[in-house]
């Protein structure tokens, strides 16, 4: 997905205004661009995106389809940028994506974050772990012990 940290080596995301670039100048194949486009259009139908009486259209008709941009912070900015068309326009609306009151994320997020949590029965009082392996005298092994923890908040493996 776009923004999801795919980056060169300096940093810049190789997705937004550096995408439009290596379209426009040829260094990305159109049937690569085809695909990606066929991906997210594909997604948007299964969402059923395309039916305004649940999603309002986008302008000029309505006041649906993309609420920010990714390329600045300001309110008016270029509507294609990495393009040559210099076209401005509302490009950030600056809209509480988390939700206020009862439409608020918040109480779903903990609902979340409650049922995602993990306890761990300590049997036979192996916690906490010690660093040079286990030497618990029920237990006849007493080398170290190798342990793996996953997940996207698991930090750099070593």
């Amino acid at each position: 997905m776009p923004g999801d940290g795919l980056r060169w080596e300096d940093g810049k995301s190789l997705f937004g205004p550096h995408l439009t670039r290596a379209a426009l100048n040829g260094s990305i194949p159109m049937r690569r661009i085809n695909d990606m486009a066929t991906r997210i259009v594909a997604a948007w139908y299964q969402l059923g995106q395309d039916d305004t009486s649940t999603w309002p259209a986008p302008p000029p008709e309505g006041e649906g389809g993309p609420n920010f941009s990714s390329w600045t912070h300001e309110k008016i900015g270029l509507l294609h940028p990495g393009s040559g068309d210099k076209s401005t326009g509302v490009v950030n609306k600056f809209i509480n994506a988390a939700g206020e009151g009862k439409d608020s994320h918040r109480p779903l997020a903990r609902q979340v974050a409650a049922e995602g949590t993990v306890l761990v029965k300590n049997d036979d009082k192996i916690l906490p772990l010690s660093r040079n392996g286990w030497g618990n005298e029920k237990k006849a092994w007493t080398g170290k012990v190798r342990i793996g923890v996953f997940g996207e908040d698991a930090g750099e493996g070593k």
